[in-house]
Formats: structure tokens, sequence, C-alpha cells
């Protein structure tokens, strides 16, 4: 799993950077939403809005199942700032 997500890190220089803050590098991510997201904006994920609304999880740190893989394959940074635009 540490080569798959690191190669969605390295591959798409939308996921290498945090989709929130634009400036910080990706280190968690946002299975709720598919997303790359930096140390910074996971916090303010977990303590602002809350863990019953977005599941926060470390990239490399955190167990992977297949299903969360899949969901951060299926979205990505990219495809949620093109649905945003």
């Amino acid at each position: 799993m540490t080569a798959l997500l690191t190669d969605l890190l390295q591959r798409d220089t939308y996921n290498k950077f945090c989709i929130d803050c634009n400036r910080n590098e990706s280190t968690h991510a946002n299975i709720t939403y598919g997303t790359f997201i930096c140390g910074d904006c996971a916090k303010i994920h977990i303590n602002n809005i809350g863990t019953d609304k977005h599941y926060i999880k470390t990239i490399f740190g955190d167990t992977w199942d297949t299903y969360q893989v899949k969901i951060i394959q299926a979205g990505g940074n990219k495809r949620l700032w093109d649905f945003f635009k």
C-alpha cells in the first residue's frame, strides 16, 4: 500500500500539495472526499469540523484497507478541484 500511496502523491502534483491551503506538502488524506491534505489542515478538519463529518488519516502512519485506497484512487485533489471550478 505504501508504494501505491507514494505513487499517487508523486505522479500527480495536485496530490503532492494540500488541497486546502495549497502550500504544504500532503501528509494526510481526507477519505470522505478522497483528497490529500497537510498536517496543519488535518488538525483543522479534526478539531473544527469533527471526525463525525470527515475521516482523516495519515498517509504513511496509518493502516489502509482496500476500500480506503479505492476511494483515494477514484478521487484525488485535481478531481475535487475541477468539481468546484
